[in-house]
């Protein structure tokens, strides 16, 4: 009678064990789907290289998700006068706990075109080691669109100058 009441303790730790990693299963495709459907660039870096990216990191960059995890560095993506600046502040957010920080930067991948990204990272642990988890969004257009206000504004000053100078 007792081995009765062992096997069917046994067989409930099986069926709560099961059921469980059932659920857990489902929480991780859950927070997959989330990662997958966001719009922004989503990475995680351990050692500078890439451990996760979304699809919309690749598509910034023009590059397939398998062509960038463990197999590329972020700061390789930088352009090189940046590159420096980058790399130091991604050791500082990584070594510096977990704050969250705004870097700006400018990748360059697949497609060659230049994007300007502002990157939100944060310190994390992947596997007990130290990573950075950052989520990118893409601000090249805004980039863009500000420089030509600026350029406006400047050929609207020049001809204010002139007008200035012909009324003399």
């Amino acid at each position: 009678r007792e081995h009765l009441h062992d096997i069917n303790r046994a067989v409930r730790r099986v069926w709560l064990v099961s059921g469980m990693q059932a659920r857990l299963e489902e929480t991780k495709q859950h927070y997959r789907d989330i990662l997958e459907a966001s719009g922004d660039g989503i990475f995680v870096l351990v050692d500078g290289t890439f451990r996760y990216v979304n699809q919309a990191f690749g598509l910034i960059l023009g590059l397939a998700v398998d062509e960038l995890v463990g197999r590329s560095r972020l700061v390789d993506c930088v352009v090189l006068a940046e590159r420096r600046a980058v790399t130091e502040e991604l050791a500082r957010i990584e070594y510096g706990g977990e704050v969250q920080e705004i870097v700006e930067m400018t990748l360059v991948g697949g497609r060659g075109a230049p994007r300007r990204v502002e990157v939100t990272c944060r310190a994390s642990l992947v596997d007990g080691q130290r990573a950075v988890v950052g989520v990118a969004r893409d601000v090249t257009a805004l980039s863009e669109l500000q420089e030509e206000v600026e350029r406006a504004r400047q050929r609207a000053a020049q001809i204010e100058r002139l007008r200035a100078l012909g009324e003399l």
